[in-house]
C-alpha cells in the first residue's frame, strides 16, 4: 500500500475536474479521487486526509483520477 494524503477538493470547472485532490507520495503529480462515498468522507472531515491506499489510474475517466481499491485511514 502507498502513503497518500487528500488534500482537499478540486473546485476547478472543467470536463475533466472535479472531486478530491490527492498526493501519492513517490509520485510527481497529484491525481484526482472522483467519489467521496468510496473512501467514507464526511461533511465535518478536515483536510489533509493521510491514508494507506492501493490504487491504479483510471482509465475510464479523463484526466488524472484515480481509482482506490483499498484504503486505511491513519490518524
Amino acid at each position: 500500500m502507498n502513503d497518500a494524503t487528500i488534500t482537499g477538493e478540486d473546485m476547478r470547472l472543467c470536463v475533466c475536474c472535479g472531486g478530491f485532490v490527492i498526493a501519492i507520495k513517490g509520485q510527481t503529480k497529484t491525481y484526482l479521487v472522483g467519489n467521496p462515498d468510496d473512501l467514507n468522507l464526511k461533511s465535518g472531515d478536515k483536510f489533509p486526509i493521510a491514508l494507506k491506499i492501493d490504487w491504479y489510474i483510471d482509465s475510464s475517466h479523463c484526466g488524472n483520477y484515480i481509482k482506490i481499491t483499498r484504503f486505511k485511514r491513519l490518524p
